[in-house]
């Protein structure tokens, strides 16, 4: 997987935890931004957990 030099710690934590990388849209304070994209994807993403 390709990553920034910002994001690649990130990746090569997940890799090695064996989960995936999922990004959020918003860059830094994505809550802020672009709060419909950024709760949007984070609502599908907690979704998929078991409750």
């Amino acid at each position: 997987m390709s990553a920034s030099p910002t994001t690649r710690p990130a990746h090569l934590l997940s890799e090695r935890l064996g989960v995936p990388c999922l990004e959020l849209p918003g860059g830094h304070v994505p809550y802020l931004r672009q709060s419909e994209d950024f709760s949007a994807t984070l609502t599908k993403i907690l979704d998929g957990f078991p409750s």
